[in-house]
């Protein structure tokens, strides 16, 4: 169990067998587990989005390899894969989804635009020399960002945590605050990227190297220190955040109070903490930055912020920002292979004397609860099933669940 959630009370430690639905289907009680297929997750993120206003945004799979060279610094990695067209463009598998929809929307008239996409992004993967083809499911919110814009990105953020599984953690912090705390601490330009590095590791000994190596006072390595450290309930970190850096970073921790005063008021601050070793390039990220945790998974499945910095550099908009957040299918899909893989949800079992009208009308009842089905004659192969049913002429009859 890693440190985050040595920090909550989870009650359920039984969690991959934790029921989430049940079907009735004449009687016969159908469970699906918690953790769902990933299409009927990003089935229900999609819907989610949707009921929110956002729009579906589609773009190509390909982008001119100079776009990417030009915004390399907002990519996860200067990676990508790329070939020549046949009019000699030299092109590349798009490795992000947000810089395209940003692109298109800066050219739009639109005083605000709500998009969520569902697109394959080609990303080298961390470790490794090698490239995987990652689903990702989000939303962008572009134009006037006020505190209902930021709430709003926020409760969707939950909510899409809440779809994938609980417990979770939507972890926040702020660029805007990490930014002024480096400026105080009397960085340079060069070193505030170093340790805007370090804080995100939480590597507290290379911080304090870094200080002493540029000549910073013992006051201001303890202030990052400190920044680095502060991780955390809400209602905990937020009184020593305010007493750290009231002094440099005022409209930051407002925003942040006013935010979370929002989501209590409006019962969606459960599940989030605070935790300011979350960071981003200062260039594009402005202000709340933010990643969502689900317990078996050990690394983020979702992560976002605002980015007014880059919505500027295509527009020239500095009235306009811009807020999002993406979900990482392909974690989804680790944290599903990790239990026990089912070649159906039911398999439905049918004698010689059922009739043909029945069997298929529990089909269609069954595959319309989103449970996949194989229907086979009785003496059909074997195959794994979290739940079999049998189809006699006297009507359906349960079996058991496949151990």
């Amino acid at each position: 169990m890693t440190d985050k959630w040595k920090m909550c009370i989870i009650a359920n430690n039984d969690y991959h067998s934790s029921v989430l639905n049940h079907y009735d289907i004449e009687g016969i009680i159908m469970q699906e587990t918690i953790f769902g297929k990933t299409e009927q997750t990003v089935n229900r993120l999609r819907s989610l989005y949707k009921r929110y206003g956002y729009k579906k945004y589609k773009m190509s799979r390909f982008e001119t390899y100079d776009f990417y060279l030009e915004n390399r610094d907002f990519l996860q990695s200067e990676h990508v894969i790329t070939f020549t067209d046949l009019r000699g463009r030299l092109m590349a598998l798009k490795p992000d989804v947000t810089l395209s929809i940003v692109k298109n929307a800066a050219g739009e008239k639109s005083e605000l635009q709500k998009y969520f996409y569902h697109e394959n992004v080609f990303r080298m993967m961390e470790g490794t020399h090698e490239f995987r083809e990652i689903l990702q499911v989000g939303l962008e919110y572009i134009g006037r960002i006020d505190l209902y814009a930021v709430c709003e990105v926020l409760t969707l953020a939950r909510k899409s945590l809440e779809e994938i599984g609980e417990p979770y953690l939507l972890e926040i912090s702020h660029m805007g605050l990490v930014s002024e705390v480096l400026k105080e601490a009397g960085l340079q330009e060069w070193a505030q990227r170093q340790a805007l590095k370090l804080i995100g590791q939480k590597n507290v000994h290379e911080l304090r190297k870094l200080c002493c190596t540029v000549g910073l006072s013992e006051d201001a390595c303890a202030l990052l220190e400190q920044l680095a450290s502060l991780y955390g309930p809400f209602t905990e970190v937020f009184p020593k955040v305010k007493a750290l850096a009231e002094h440099c970073a005022k409209p930051a921790l407002e925003e942040l109070e006013a935010v979370y005063r929002v989501l209590r008021e409006s019962g969606q601050a459960e599940g989030i903490n605070l935790d300011f070793s979350i960071t981003n390039d200062m260039r594009y990220y402005n202000g709340i930055i933010f990643q969502g945790y689900v317990q078996g998974i050990p690394k983020s499945v979702l992560s976002g912020g605002r980015y007014d910095g880059l919505l500027h550099k295509f527009s020239g908009n500095k009235q306009s920002g811009a807020i999002g957040f993406a979900v990482y299918a392909d974690q989804l899909e680790a944290y599903a292979s990790s239990g026990k893989q089912y070649d159906a949800d039911v398999v439905l079992r049918y004698d010689a004397e059922a009739p043909v009208s029945g069997v298929l009308q529990t089909v269609q009842q069954l595959t319309a609860q989103g449970l996949t089905v194989r229907a086979q004659s009785g003496d059909g192969q074997e195959i794994l099933a979290g739940q079999t049913l049998y189809y006699t002429r006297n009507g359906l009859e349960r079996g058991g669940a496949d151990d």
